[in-house]
């Protein structure tokens, strides 16, 4: 970590002789100062400089609006020298690359917080909502696996049940959190169909294997009762719940998707000549072979029969194609056997974009289907596009760290260039304050923006930037990721008042930070239930 650490340390070096040409240094920014090295000195691996800094801010009820050097440097002199004792490194842990997610939603910041720093420590995922509001717009982007939602906004507000109903119909497990264990608030969430009623507090070793088993048994649930059993593809509830889902975000984010209807071709006479166990054999093997081709977060759909929908989220109609063609190619290999010999089998497929015309999924499906009887009309064996469609290419992100400290500013930049999502081209840059970030044009209409804010920054602060955000930009097109170093429930509260998407407390893990980015970008884009 030489590369950040020794630069650091020089940037420490020149604001203290900047300090004694001007003989001393406001209060302000003797406060920003700590706060940088706090987050940033841990952040690299100078734990040292950390602990020092904590030490000092301890005090910061007695700083004067100036200090001169005889108060500056009666702090200094108990900073540990610039050597590499003290220097550690940053652990490389393993991440794992898709960690159960779970929505907290309550009214206490500190119970939120100690709560997901717990879960976090135990290998999950965990985003936090103070208000309904923002719980159903997480859910609608992030998907979580499951939910954990105070009695307080069931028993109060129409949204909450409405969060609590959509959970259950897509069959996300629900905890209810009580502040207390009220027998008639227990009968009444489990009347709503809820899986658990928890009494605070819930640190315990049982909420872990409870949500263990609470997560398992609902993808169990859903592959049994969302996927076709023969095929192993989803079935058409699937469809409905995905598709839906899709087309809304599309008309609220501009989230484009395209559809294929496939169909095997003479399937009837496959039955007819080889019997129904070489065509249910037929249809396992299709099957399969999409299954190991498609992407992770297209969705394969057994629509009824021999017939077949692909749901291909951020896919133009192009594109999809040579998805289709290549599929194609590889099924047309394959040599199927019978009692008398191999025979061969083809498929027609009908591909459709989404546009803002089509309000609802039945007439998406309409349209392919459209397409689909026409390519099999014209012969079958071949795909056809409905009407005409302009192509888009990947789709784009763009992932922008807003950090006044140099040296962690130039780290993160570093890391987040690795940050690599399938089918997702991801550009990064960065911001020396946030000041500087709002007064660019940053914003374009159909962009997505991952935007890693600092809390403490001079001028316009992470709470005033966050605050702007939310104002001027569509929250559907802008996730925020709070970095904040200070771990008090105040301020985390007020970051999650102001809505922002995530946070991360310094000194953390640059490793972590980049897999929580790029966890947010793929649930963002194209996390899928059970998936």
């Amino acid at each position: 970590m030489d590369k950040y650490q020794l630069p650091f340390l020089k940037q420490v070096d020149d604001h203290i002789d900047r300090w004694k040409q001007a003989n001393g240094v406001s209060r302000e920014e003797w406060r920003l100062f700590l706060h940088s090295v706090i987050g940033t000195g841990a952040s690299i691996g100078l734990v040292y400089l950390t602990n020092w800094a904590k030490e000092t801010m301890s005090e910061e009820q007695s700083f004067p609006d100036w200090l001169d050097m005889n108060r500056l440097n009666a702090y200094l002199r108990k900073m540990p020298k610039n050597t590499k004792r003290g220097i550690s490194t940053i652990n490389q842990v393993e991440v794992d690359r898709d960690p159960s997610l779970l929505l907290i939603v309550d009214h206490d910041p500190i119970f939120m917080t100690e709560v997901k720093e717990w879960l976090e420590s135990k290998g999950y995922m965990v985003l936090v909502a103070l208000t309904v509001q923002k719980a159903l717009q997480l859910t609608q982007l992030q998907n979580p696996n499951c939910l954990l939602i105070n009695h307080f906004f069931i028993r109060n507000s129409l949204l909450g049940i409405k969060l609590l109903k959509r959970s259950i119909r897509e069959f996300v497990p629900v905890m209810i959190i009580g502040d207390t264990d009220v027998e008639e608030q227990r009968i009444t969430a489990f009347n709503y169909g809820v899986t658990d009623y928890l009494a605070k507090p819930l640190i315990s070793n049982r909420l872990v294997a409870q949500l263990a088993n609470r997560v398992q048994h609902a993808k169990r649930i859903q592959d049994r009762i969302l996927t076709d059993p023969l095929t192993g593809a989803f079935n058409r509830r699937f469809l409905e719940v995905e598709g839906n889902r899709y087309l809304e975000l599309f008309q609220r984010g501009q989230e484009f998707f395209s559809l294929a209807m496939v169909d095997l071709d003479h399937f009837k006479r496959i039955n007819d000549q080889h019997g129904h166990l070489v065509g249910d054999e037929v249809l396992k093997t299709f099957s399969k072979l999409v299954q190991d081709q498609v992407r992770e977060g297209d969705v394969f759909i057994r629509f009824g029969g021999e017939e077949f929908v692909l749901l291909l989220p951020h896919t133009t109609a192009t594109q999809a194609e040579v998805l289709v063609q290549r599929l194609r190619t590889t099924f047309d290999n394959h040599l199927f056997k019978n009692e008398t010999g191999t025979f061969k089998a083809t498929f027609s497929a009908g591909i459709c974009e989404v546009t803002k015309e089509w309000k609802t999924l039945a007439e998406m499906l309409e349209k392919v289907d459209q397409a689909l009887y026409k390519a099999k009309e014209l012969g079958r064996n071949r795909t056809l596009l409905y009407g005409d469609h302009m192509e888009k290419g990947l789709a784009s992100f763009e992932l922008i760290i807003v950090e006044d400290d140099m040296v962690l500013r130039e780290a993160l930049v570093e890391q987040a260039k690795t940050v690599h999502v399938e089918e997702v081209e991801i550009t990064v840059t960065s911001y020396e304050s946030g000041t500087r970030f709002m007064e660019t044009d940053w914003f374009k209409p159909d962009g997505k923006y991952l935007i890693s804010l600092d809390r403490m920054m001079p001028g316009l602060d992470g709470i005033d930037v966050l605050a702007r955000l939310r104002r001027d930009f569509p929250e559907s097109q802008v996730m925020v990721l709070m970095l904040t170093s200070s771990g008090e429930p105040s301020d985390i509260a007020e970051a999650l008042t102001y809505g922002t998407d995530d946070y991360i407390t310094k000194p953390f893990n640059q490793v972590e930070l980049i897999a929580r980015m790029r966890r947010l970008i793929e649930r963002s884009i194209s996390k899928n239930i059970g998936r």
